[in-house]
């Protein structure tokens, strides 16, 4: 399993007192062998216990789209991003996405 690139974190809002909520712009790179199915993206530097949404907020660059697929118990270091080419197809097992660049909007509890 491989993993893709986080490349800058941006902090939108701090948690709040109730919840430990925060918001964050993620910047991430594919990963150089793509594994179908979605490659690992570990946000646990960024982010407490759980990564609870990742909402696409730029596509990637060459119109490929991305989609998010929680961990279990919403786990910030083993959630997946599954890559999409620009005709919505999957892309396939070891395809070198290292130079495909991704926004996404993250919520997630305080680290």
């Amino acid at each position: 399993m491989t993993a893709h690139t986080v490349t800058s974190v941006y902090t939108m809002s701090t948690g709040n007192s109730v919840d430990g909520i925060v918001t964050k712009l993620v910047t991430i790179t594919g990963s150089a062998s793509y594994d179908t199915g979605g490659s690992i993206l570990d946000l646990s530097d960024y982010f407490g216990d759980e990564v609870r949404a990742l909402i696409p907020a730029v596509q990637g660059t060459g119109a490929l789209g991305a989609q998010y697929v929680p961990a279990a118990s919403n786990a910030a270091a083993t959630g997946k991003v599954v890559l999409f080419d620009k005709d919505g197809t999957q892309e396939t097992a070891t395809d070198d996405m290292h130079a495909t660049v991704y926004q996404f909007i993250a919520i997630g509890t305080d680290a």
